[in-house]
């Protein structure tokens, strides 16, 4: 796993989470990208982008599942 992607994940349950889900939504692009990891995952595109948007919400469940891939 990537630094940054991995500082993003470990930092989300924290008070920092918009803008480490903003790091990781880059880490991301550059890396495997939204459609592998959703394919991987059994998640849509969509609802990746929004998951690691500024505001999105990204429940322990689908963390551990980006973690692993990732």
């Amino acid at each position: 796993m990537d630094a940054p992607l991995e500082d993003g994940i470990e930092a989300m349950p924290s008070g920092e989470a918009g803008s480490r889900r903003v790091i990781l939504r880059d880490s991301i692009k550059a890396t495997a990208g939204f459609e592998r990891l959703g394919a991987e995952i059994g998640s849509s595109l969509k609802s990746l982008i929004r998951m690691f948007g500024p505001s999105g919400f990204c429940a322990s469940g689908r963390r551990a599942a980006v973690m692993h891939t990732a």
